[in-house]
Protein backbone atom coordinates (compact mmCIF):
# COMPACT_ATOMS: atom_id res chain seq x y z
CA UNK A 1 0.00 0.00 0.00
CA UNK A 2 1.49 2.88 -0.96
CA UNK A 3 0.89 6.60 0.80
CA UNK A 4 -2.11 7.86 -1.83
CA UNK A 5 -3.54 4.81 -1.02
CA UNK A 6 -3.38 5.25 2.98
CA UNK A 7 -4.59 9.13 2.14
CA UNK A 8 -7.25 8.01 0.45
CA UNK A 9 -8.52 6.09 3.20
CA UNK A 10 -7.92 8.16 5.92
CA UNK A 11 -10.12 10.86 3.71
CA UNK A 12 -13.02 8.08 3.35
CA UNK A 13 -13.13 7.52 7.00
CA UNK A 14 -12.91 11.56 7.90
CA UNK A 15 -15.91 12.09 5.14
CA UNK A 16 -18.43 8.66 6.63
CA UNK A 17 -17.72 10.52 9.58
CA UNK A 18 -18.94 13.89 8.90
CA UNK A 19 -22.21 12.41 7.18
CA UNK A 20 -22.67 10.41 10.49
CA UNK A 21 -22.29 13.74 12.75
CA UNK A 22 -24.64 15.48 10.12
CA UNK A 23 -27.40 12.76 10.30
CA UNK A 24 -27.26 12.82 14.11
CA UNK A 25 -27.43 16.54 14.33
CA UNK A 26 -30.73 16.88 11.86
CA UNK A 27 -32.31 14.04 14.02
CA UNK A 28 -31.47 16.09 17.05
CA UNK A 29 -33.01 19.30 15.13
CA UNK A 30 -36.35 17.12 13.78
CA UNK A 31 -36.96 15.86 17.33
CA UNK A 32 -36.59 19.33 19.12
CA UNK A 33 -38.83 20.69 16.72
CA UNK A 34 -41.41 18.54 17.33
CA UNK A 35 -43.50 20.01 20.06
CA UNK A 36 -47.00 17.94 20.10
CA UNK A 37 -50.13 20.24 21.13
CA UNK A 38 -53.17 17.95 22.78
CA UNK A 39 -55.26 18.30 19.48
CA UNK A 40 -51.64 16.94 17.74
CA UNK A 41 -51.78 13.83 20.37
CA UNK A 42 -55.63 13.16 19.77
CA UNK A 43 -54.58 12.72 16.52
CA UNK A 44 -51.91 10.77 16.70
CA UNK A 45 -53.95 8.11 19.68
CA UNK A 46 -56.60 7.97 16.65
CA UNK A 47 -54.27 7.00 14.14
CA UNK A 48 -52.78 4.08 15.96
CA UNK A 49 -56.05 2.36 16.64
CA UNK A 50 -56.68 1.16 12.79
CA UNK A 51 -53.22 -0.23 13.65
CA UNK A 52 -53.67 -1.98 16.39
CA UNK A 53 -54.67 -5.56 14.49
CA UNK A 54 -50.96 -5.23 12.63
CA UNK A 55 -48.77 -4.92 15.11
CA UNK A 56 -47.65 -7.42 18.25
CA UNK A 57 -49.02 -5.11 20.69
CA UNK A 58 -49.67 -7.25 24.19
CA UNK A 59 -50.55 -4.18 26.46
CA UNK A 60 -52.51 -1.35 26.11
CA UNK A 61 -52.88 1.49 28.85
CA UNK A 62 -54.84 4.70 29.11
CA UNK A 63 -54.98 7.42 31.90
CA UNK A 64 -57.94 9.79 32.44
CA UNK A 65 -55.20 12.17 33.77
CA UNK A 66 -54.05 11.96 29.82
CA UNK A 67 -56.03 15.18 28.30
CA UNK A 68 -56.45 13.81 24.67
CA UNK A 69 -58.18 10.30 25.76
CA UNK A 70 -61.20 12.16 28.09
CA UNK A 71 -61.80 14.01 24.38
CA UNK A 72 -62.84 10.71 22.55
CA UNK A 73 -66.24 10.68 20.84
CA UNK A 74 -68.71 7.39 20.82
CA UNK A 75 -67.66 6.25 18.02
CA UNK A 76 -64.10 6.80 18.41
CA UNK A 77 -64.60 4.72 22.02
CA UNK A 78 -66.63 1.84 19.73
CA UNK A 79 -63.54 1.55 16.89
CA UNK A 80 -61.00 1.35 19.98
CA UNK A 81 -62.89 -1.85 21.09
CA UNK A 82 -63.03 -3.09 17.29
CA UNK A 83 -59.47 -2.79 16.91
CA UNK A 84 -59.11 -4.21 20.75
CA UNK A 85 -61.19 -7.64 19.22
CA UNK A 86 -58.81 -7.88 16.29
CA UNK A 87 -55.54 -7.49 17.53
CA UNK A 88 -54.35 -10.82 18.21
CA UNK A 89 -51.44 -10.31 20.56
CA UNK A 90 -53.04 -7.95 23.15
CA UNK A 91 -53.10 -10.06 26.29
CA UNK A 92 -53.55 -6.99 28.95
CA UNK A 93 -56.11 -4.08 28.75
CA UNK A 94 -55.65 -0.95 31.86
CA UNK A 95 -57.92 1.93 31.52
CA UNK A 96 -57.92 4.20 34.78
CA UNK A 97 -58.37 6.97 36.64
CA UNK A 98 -61.56 8.51 35.36
CA UNK A 99 -61.15 7.62 31.46
CA UNK A 100 -64.32 6.12 31.94
CA UNK A 101 -67.97 6.50 32.25
CA UNK A 102 -70.99 4.24 32.21
CA UNK A 103 -71.53 5.84 28.67
CA UNK A 104 -67.83 5.31 27.27
CA UNK A 105 -68.17 2.11 29.16
CA UNK A 106 -71.13 0.94 26.66
CA UNK A 107 -69.68 2.24 23.28
CA UNK A 108 -65.92 0.33 23.88
CA UNK A 109 -68.07 -2.94 24.52
CA UNK A 110 -70.62 -2.15 21.60
CA UNK A 111 -66.87 -2.97 19.90
CA UNK A 112 -64.83 -5.33 21.70
CA UNK A 113 -67.63 -8.22 21.75
CA UNK A 114 -65.04 -11.01 22.19
CA UNK A 115 -61.49 -11.55 22.54
CA UNK A 116 -59.64 -14.92 22.84
CA UNK A 117 -56.34 -13.82 24.22
CA UNK A 118 -57.20 -10.83 26.34
CA UNK A 119 -56.33 -12.08 29.91
CA UNK A 120 -56.40 -9.41 32.22
CA UNK A 121 -58.66 -6.20 32.17
CA UNK A 122 -58.24 -3.09 35.07
CA UNK A 123 -60.85 -0.22 34.89
CA UNK A 124 -59.76 0.90 38.86
CA UNK A 125 -60.72 4.41 39.64
CA UNK A 126 -63.28 5.20 36.90
CA UNK A 127 -67.28 6.49 37.43
CA UNK A 128 -68.75 3.04 36.50
CA UNK A 129 -71.92 1.84 38.03
CA UNK A 130 -73.90 -1.47 37.16
CA UNK A 131 -75.14 -0.24 33.95
CA UNK A 132 -71.73 0.16 32.56
CA UNK A 133 -70.92 -3.34 34.12
CA UNK A 134 -73.68 -4.62 31.92
CA UNK A 135 -72.34 -3.93 29.19
CA UNK A 136 -69.32 -5.57 29.31
CA UNK A 137 -71.77 -8.86 29.35
CA UNK A 138 -71.28 -9.77 25.25
CA UNK A 139 -67.49 -9.72 25.69
CA UNK A 140 -67.82 -11.22 29.08
CA UNK A 141 -69.64 -14.31 27.68
CA UNK A 142 -66.86 -14.91 24.75
CA UNK A 143 -63.71 -13.95 26.50
CA UNK A 144 -62.10 -17.45 26.81
CA UNK A 145 -59.05 -16.44 28.61
CA UNK A 146 -59.93 -13.87 30.28
CA UNK A 147 -58.70 -14.17 34.07
CA UNK A 148 -58.62 -11.14 35.90
CA UNK A 149 -60.64 -8.49 35.88
CA UNK A 150 -60.31 -5.31 38.40
CA UNK A 151 -63.32 -3.18 38.41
Amino acid sequence: MDSTDVERMRLKKQQQKARRKEKKEAAKARAAEEVVPISEGLRRVRMIWPELPNHTIRTFCADGRFAPMNNLSTDDWEQLGRNMDKCIRLTFVSLLNGILDDHKMAFLFRGLTMSSTIKEMVFCDNQLSVEGVMSMVPFLQNANNLTKLNL
